[in-house]
Parts: structure tokens; C-alpha cells; sequence
């Protein structure tokens, strides 16, 4: 009998302990909302500081600019949430045709344990067992000069076509905007982005992920990032350990760089600056580079000039004129050369399968390189060699030597193929230990 007794007792203190457990996770759930709206006239430029909540901008349909902020959350008691909802503030200060717009908490403290939150605020209140709070502006715009959103935590989202200059402040959110008639400034952490066309841009942005469409001028600043920009009038780009997808650019392109990946479709002048990085890009008028440890793909190029070249490996599918002013250690793969090379050399290599008609000649002055030229039947040139431990392969049936000097480990060699002129193109060497093929 009494353990009958004790198996009732605790059946129906157990089922007590249900109660009052439900009871208290029924008032952990209870959620609250409130909101605030207000509107303004004759606005042209607007800023606003946001937090723990996204902001969404729809178009004016009066005119005016307009918000609705909507406060939620959940709390188990009502003291605690009327704390809540008595310090969140919206400050609206219109100044002319400016207005700035502020969503605070008023938050000095924010700890938060199994989702559950203690808040501290700046006046020295308190409120806990505070759930998922989130404020949400929705911000109605007319036409305007400028307009610069900051959030942290969460979206910021423009479905339509903005008629304004947009500066977003992003950090921990996404941003999603269709298209800006107006210029783009942009910064971000550890965000990401979907942008339309846009027209001249500043971009800024650290741990992110971008898309964005076609623009005009663009200054962008990255590090470890995923970019893709579209169709570009310039690019003006320091990068460090990103990875940059890009389509045509009109005009210059200009990049300072460590470690990136470059995928280019195309542009016209090219200045880069590179440290171990790839670069790829289908076309381009004129380049001029320095860089190592640097692994080229380039395309059909005009002129190809390197200020310095160390370590490097590239590679070229056709290009009219290449120059290195300080080359070391590099590896040079030409399928196509047309015009001209010039190329002061330290242990490098140097192949070209194709030496076109067009060929207008070649200076070299280096130690330690290889250098095998392919030419076509038609190209007849002259030659004015000179090496000390070094040794040469022409075409000896179609070969005229003028001068042949040989002592001891030197080599001059002065001459041209059958039936070359003064005019024809002047292959001149100065080599030390190289290795040289001319067929």
C-alpha cells in the first residue's frame, strides 16, 4: 500500500511540475510588436543608421519619404518587455532637404545564453529572457540625390530601380538592390551582394561575396572576397587574396595585388602590379606589369611590356610587340609572335612557336636563358650575335655569314638570311651561357 501511495504522489507531483513547466513556456513565448511611422516633404537626401533588423525601400507613391518601423520580440515578462519597447528610439532629425534617420535600442550590454538575452542599457536598466528581436524598416523613397543606408546583422533590400546616389554600410548582412540610376558606394564585412547596373562606383569590401552589373568608373579595395563585376568602363583594383571574375572594360585597368585570381574577359590598357597571383584575360591593347610568382593567361594582346618579371610563368596565344626591361627566373610561352621582342634576361626561357611576316625584329641582352624562335619562311632577318659560353642554331642552308669570330669560349657571329636587306628586321644578341634557336 504505501508504495502505491508513493507512486501516486509522485504521478501527480510530476504531472504539477508539467504544469507549471508549461505554464512558464507559455510565457516564454508570448510575443510582442510594436510600430512607429512617420512621414516627411521635400526631402533630397537621406541617411540612415540601422541595426538587428533589415531595412527594405520601396518607391514613394506621394512624394514624400516615409517609415514604418516594426519592433518584435518575445519575453516572458511584461515588465521586461515594456523596459524593451521604452528604450528602442527612433531619432528623425530634418535638416533643409536632409534628413537622418536613427534606430536605437539604447543597448550597453547584450548577452545572450541558449537564446535567451539579458540586456543592459546605457541608463543602467535591465530586462531578461528576452527572445529573437528584430526591428524592421520599411522606407518609402521619391526621387532623390543621395541616399546612404547602414545596417549590421541583416538585409538591406531595394526590389526596384533606385533614382539615387546609394551608400551602403553593410556588416553581417546581405544586400540585394536591382539597379542604381545614380553612382555606388559601397562597404562591407562579411557580407554579401547582388547589385544591378550602376553607373561610376567605390567599392570597399573585406571576407565578402559581390555580383554586381555593369557600371562605369569603378574603385574597389578587397580582401578575401569573391567578386564579379559585369561591363566596365575602368577599373582601378587593390586586391589581396580575392577571387575576381570581370567582362569587358572599355578602358584602363589598374590592379595592385597579392594573391588573387583574375578572370578577365577583355580591356584596353593594362597596368598591373602583381605578387603570386593568376591572372587570366581573353584580350587587351597595351600592358604594362611588374610582378612575381605570377602565372599569366593572356590572349590576343597588342604590346606586352613588363618593368620587372621574376619568377613568373606566362603564357600568350598572340601578341604583336613584347618587352621586358628586368626579367629573372620566368618562363615566356608564346604561340604567335607578329612584331617584336625586347627583353634584358636573367635565367629565364623564352619559346615562341610562331614568328609571323610581320616580324620587325629582336634585342636581347641576358645569362643564363634559353630562347627557341619558330619562324616562318618568309621572315628573312639579319644577325648580330654575340656570346661567351653560350652557343647558337640557325638554318645553316639558308644562313650568310658575314663575320665568325670564335676564341675560346666567345662567339661573334654578324650576318643574314638568303636574300634579307638593310631593311630586314635585326635579330641582336648579347648572351652570356644561353642557349639560342632560330629556325
Amino acid at each position: 500500500m504505501r508504495k502505491k501511495i508513493v507512486k501516486e504522489v509522485c504521478k501527480y507531483g510530476l504531472f504539477i511540475i508539467s504544469l507549471l513547466f508549461l505554464n512558464t513556456c507559455v510565457i516564454a513565448q508570448q510575443e510582442y510588436n510594436k510600430v512607429f511611422e512617420k512621414s516627411f516633404s521635400g526631402i533630397k537626401t537621406i541617411e540612415v543608421n540601422h541595426r538587428r533588423g533589415p531595412i527594405e525601400v520601396f518607391p514613394s507613391s506621394n512624394g514624400q519619404v516615409s517609415y514604418k518601423v516594426e519592433l518584435t520580440f518575445k519575453a516572458r515578462a511584461e515588465e521586461d518587455a515594456q523596459t524593451l519597447i521604452s528604450h528602442f528610439q527612433i531619432d528623425a532629425d530634418q535638416s533643409g532637404s536632409r534628413l537622418n534617420i536613427s534606430s536605437d535600442l539604447n543597448i550597453r550590454e547584450w548577452n545572450s545564453r541558449n537564446g535567451n538575452v539579458r540586456i543592459k542599457f546605457s541608463d543602467g536598466d535591465r530586462a531578461s529572457d528576452i527572445k529573437d528581436v528584430k526591428v524592421k524598416m520599411l522606407l518609402y523613397v521619391p526621387a532623390l540625390d543621395f541616399l546612404e543606408l547602414k545596417n549590421k546583422y541583416d538585409n538591406i533590400v531595394i526590389e526596384q530601380a533606385l533614382n539615387a546616389e546609394l551608400s551602403v554600410d553593410l556588416y553581417s548582412g546581405r544586400l540585394k538592390v536591382q539597379q542604381v540610376n545614380k553612382d555606388l558606394n559601397l562597404s562591407m564585412k562579411y557580407s554579401k551582394a547582388l547589385v544591378g547596373n550602376f553607373q561610376n562606383g567605390k567599392i570597399k569590401i573585406y571576407d565578402s561575396d559581390i555580383i554586381l552589373g555593369d557600371g562605369a568608373q569603378v574603385e574597389l579595395e578587397s580582401k578575401y572576397s569573391d567578386i564579379e563585376l559585369g561591363n566596365l568602363q575602368s577599373l582601378s583594383a587593390n586586391t589581396y587574396d580575392d577571387k575576381m571574375k570581370v567582362k569587358n572594360i572599355k578602358g584602363d585597368l589598374r590592379i595592385e595585388d597579392k594573391y588573387t585570381e583574375f578572370e578577365i574577359l577583355g580591356a584596353a590598357n593594362v597596368f598591373l602590379n602583381l605578387y603570386d597571383a593568376e591572372f587570366e584575360i581573353g584580350s587587351g591593347k597595351n600592358f604594362q606589369v611588374k610582378s612575381k610568382y605570377t602565372t599569366f593567361r593572356l590572349g590576343a594582346v597588342d604590346n606586352l611590356d613588363f618593368e620587372l618579371s621574376y619568377d613568373d610563368k606566362v603564357r600568350v596565344k598572340e601578341l604583336n610587340g613584347f618587352s621586358a626591361i628586368e626579367s629573372k627566373y620566368t618562363e615566356y610561352d608564346f604561340q604567335k609572335l607578329n612584331k617584336s621582342i625586347k627583353l634584358n634576361s636573367h635565367n629565364d626561357k623564352l619559346n615562341v612557336d610562331l614568328v609571323t611576316g610581320t616580324f620587325s625584329g629582336l634585342t636581347f641582352q641576358g645569362k643564363y636563358t634559353d630562347i627557341n624562335l619558330s619562324l616562318e619562311p618568309s621572315v628573312l632577318f639579319r644577325l648580330d650575335y654575340y656570346s661567351k659560353y653560350g652557343r647558337i642554331n640557325v638554318d645553316e642552308d639558308r644562313f650568310e655569314a658575314n663575320i665568325y669570330k670564335e676564341k675560346s669560349s666567345e662567339l661573334e657571329l654578324k650576318g643574314a638570311m638568303k636574300g634579307a636587306e638593310s631593311s630586314s628586321p635585326l635579330v641582336k644578341i648579347n648572351a652570356y651561357d644561353c642557349k639560342v634557336s632560330i629556325q
